[in-house]
């Protein structure tokens, strides 16, 4: 039961790192998607 518990708990603090760590990523990758295509817009005129 004890056990049961820490590993839940370990899994879910796993979780909230891994979440941390996927956020920066996806945020600046749409940054960069985001710069790219005005970029693009901004070389096409």
């Amino acid at each position: 039961m004890w056990t049961n518990r820490r590993l839940r708990l370990i899994m879910k603090i796993e979780k909230q790192i891994i979440d941390k760590n996927d956020q920066p990523k996806s945020s600046i990758l749409s940054w960069k998607s985001s710069k790219n295509s005005s970029f693009s817009s901004e070389a096409e005129s």
